[in-house]
């Protein structure tokens, strides 16, 4: 009560004009209830010192974030501006490149299909010298055989025509078969090719 009184005290002292007028009846004005809640309203009324209360009270807002200056919408500006800009050039670059690439895959496709067709030509080459091959094989090997009979033939004749020519001397009453020299026939025979083309075929 008394740390209440001393209270109120300084709160009418604050409020007084002048301390060097305050007495003891301003101090059982003080007492009194009526001037106790009169004191009292106006002490809450007026506002708390720094050294009052060291934590904030409950009740009080957070601050406000500054208010945007003039400038930032200039900033945004420049810099929407800016990513437009740079959009526009990759966009550009973007187009080029496929550009580029769409002409690259263009001479692939004509290098390819010159390719192709180059490999269809050699094949139908291919095809018609296997062709010439095989035809000139078949030639040369009836051509070998006709070569082959022909040369049978000369042989057989060859061979029945010195045979006629022994038999025609054999047939000679005058013909003395002790003095036939053999080994002059089979000379004749050699000599004349016609044993080694019998050998050959």
């Amino acid at each position: 009560m008394n740390t209440y009184l001393f209270y109120v005290f300084v709160c009418v002292a604050k409020s007084s004009k002048s301390s060097s007028k305050f007495g003891v009846s301003d101090i059982q004005d003080i007492v009194s209830p009526r001037s106790i809640k009169k004191e009292l309203a106006a002490c809450q009324s007026i506002p708390e010192g720094k050294g009052m209360s060291t934590r904030a009270k409950a009740g009080n807002k957070r601050k406000k974030p500054p208010e945007p200056t003039g400038d930032l919408p200039l900033i945004e500006q420049q810099l929407h501006e800016f990513v437009s800009e740079k959009f526009v050039e990759i966009q550009i670059l973007q187009c080029q490149h496929l550009a580029d690439a769409e002409e690259c895959i263009l001479d692939l496709q004509t290098i390819a299909a010159a390719k192709d067709k180059r490999i269809a030509h050699l094949e139908k080459e291919n095809k018609v010298l296997k062709k010439q091959v095989l035809l000139a094989g078949i030639t040369a090997n009836k051509e070998r055989l006709e070569i082959i009979d022909d040369t049978k033939n000369s042989a057989a004749i060859v061979t029945l025509k010195i045979r006629l020519q022994m038999a025609k001397e054999a047939a000679d009453p005058s013909f003395d078969r002790a003095e036939w020299d053999v080994a002059s026939w089979k000379q004749r025979c050699t000599s004349s090719g016609t044993m080694r083309m019998l050998q050959r075929c």
